[in-house]
Order: C-alpha cells, then sequence, then structure tokens
C-alpha cells in the first residue's frame, strides 16, 4: 500500500499517549524500554517468565505512576503532579527513581 497523507492533521500537542499490546514478556520488556504503555492480552503473567528479580506487575505499575508523578512534567500544569500538590519541590529523574529502588531494596 502506498503512503497516504492524514487530513486533517492531529493538533494536540503533546501527542497522544502511545500504547502497545502484547502477549510475550520480550513485548513488556520492549515497551518499557521505549517508555510506552503496555496492554497484556493473554491468560498468563508477563513478568513471571521465571528470570531472577523479573518485575511483578504491581512492580510494573509502580513504575508507570511514579514516572507520570514525579519525572513527567505535564503540559497544563508545567510542572509534574508531585510538585504541584508539594510532595516535593525538584525534579525527579529516572536515575532518582533507580536509587530510591536501591535503597529500598538494601534495607530490605
Amino acid at each position: 500500500m502506498p503512503p497516504r497523507n492524514v487530513l486533517p492533521k492531529p493538533v494536540q500537542r503533546p501527542h497522544p499517549p502511545i500504547w502497545m499490546s502484547g502477549t510475550q514478556p520480550e513485548s513488556a520488556v520492549l515497551a518499557g524500554e521505549r517508555g510506552i504503555g503496555f496492554m497484556h492480552f493473554s491468560l498468563s503473567d508477563p513478568f513471571r517468565d521465571g528470570r531472577e528479580g523479573a518485575l511483578l506487575p504491581g512492580h510494573a505499575l509502580a513504575i508507570y505512576f511514579m514516572h507520570y508523578n514525579f519525572v513527567r512534567i505535564h503540559q497544563t500544569l508545567r510542572c509534574t503532579p508531585a510538585m504541584e500538590v508539594g510532595v516535593t519541590d525538584k525534579l525527579w529523574s529516572l536515575d532518582d527513581m533507580a536509587a530510591l529502588v536501591e535503597a529500598s531494596e538494601e534495607s530490605a
């Protein structure tokens, strides 16, 4: 099929969130590496594949919500939700999130 021009052009900035679906753990990892949402369509658990330290679904949700509230600047707020409500006064990075996880693992 040849390329087609799509009209009218989308005007939303930033573009709507991108999601992908899959049935394999590798698909979930790929989505995480690319920073996009993942919808799992299967009766199995996408993160329980026998690997040591594999993510559980609750961990994936926690990472998503942490990024959404502490790392991602929202267009309408012009800051993160956590900054807006006074939970933190700084913009977090993925390194900050990783350090928090490492600190909690060391204390456990």
